[in-house]
């Protein structure tokens, strides 16, 4: 899990909340980060069926492709930038906090 084990909701934010991960959670995170595979990552990215992801209802795929060639390359990068924020985090003893906005359609 990503975003830590505390949500807090605010009444300013409707569709929304803040995600924060503690000091104390972030290198478990970091560890878990830093496992994963990217050529595999890529070669499933690669090899991704877009129908089949679409009949599924998988958004994130759609948001992915949107205007981009190389969806791989993007994700690669943004895996790759989310390490590094989580280094960088673990070295200064710092949380993050996630904002997460429900969008409804």
């Amino acid at each position: 899990m990503l975003d830590g084990t505390l949500s807090i909701e605010t009444e300013v934010l409707e569709n929304g909340d803040f995600g924060l991960v503690d000091p104390t959670e972030v290198k478990n995170i970091l560890l878990e980060l830093i496992k994963v595979d990217l050529n595999e990552v890529k070669k499933k990215v690669q090899d991704a069926d877009p129908d089949e992801l679409e009949e599924q209802e998988v958004d994130d795929w759609e948001i992915l492709t949107d205007d981009n060639e190389n969806p791989e390359k993007v994700l690669m990068s943004d895996i790759k930038r989310l390490v590094k924020l989580y280094k960088d985090a673990e070295q200064n003893g710092l949380g993050i906090v996630m904002l997460y906005i429900v969008i409804k359609h």
